[in-house]
């Protein structure tokens, strides 16, 4: 049975891993589907998440500094956020030990930094990120949110 996008949406709503879900898709300047599951936040009081589009607005500035000489692609985000400096990854037997090196600016652009969501069917970081509830906690600052992901 295929799912629409408003069955996927209620079913996130309806266990409560989301209070609201809006969505819109546009194609050729043009709104082809769009809808709102749960409790609309009051009118320009809601935080969207918008994850994916952000990364290639992000990705472009970021070469720009590079470009500028702020930072290259190899620098270490710990350089930026120390709670990076001490990092653990899980291994292929599913042991969490020390990371062999670091996360640098191109593992963030190339999606090579362990990084992942806690949706994310088969991918085994998941329910780490599950079990401490990380976007259950949608109203922290990003400097607590990057702490609690380090």
């Amino acid at each position: 049975m295929r799912q629409t996008m408003s069955d996927v949406a209620t079913h996130f709503v309806k266990s409560k891993a989301f209070d609201t879900i809006e969505w819109r898709v546009d194609q050729a300047g043009h709104t082809v589907q769009s809808g709102l599951i749960g409790t609309s936040p009051p009118q320009g009081r809601g935080i969207y998440r918008i994850y994916s589009m952000t990364k290639p607005i992000v990705s472009v500035l970021a070469l720009m500094l590079v470009e500028r000489g702020y930072f290259t692609l190899v620098t270490p985000i710990a350089q930026f956020d120390p709670n990076f400096a001490n990092m653990r990854v899980l291994d292929e037997t599913g042991r969490i030990e020390p990371a062999c090196g670091l996360i640098t600016i191109e593992h963030l652009l190339t999606h090579q930094a362990g990084l992942s969501y806690d949706f994310s069917r088969g991918c085994s970081v998941a329910p780490y990120y599950r079990d401490m509830g990380f976007l259950e906690h949608a109203d922290r600052d990003l400097t607590e949110a990057m702490a609690d992901l380090a």
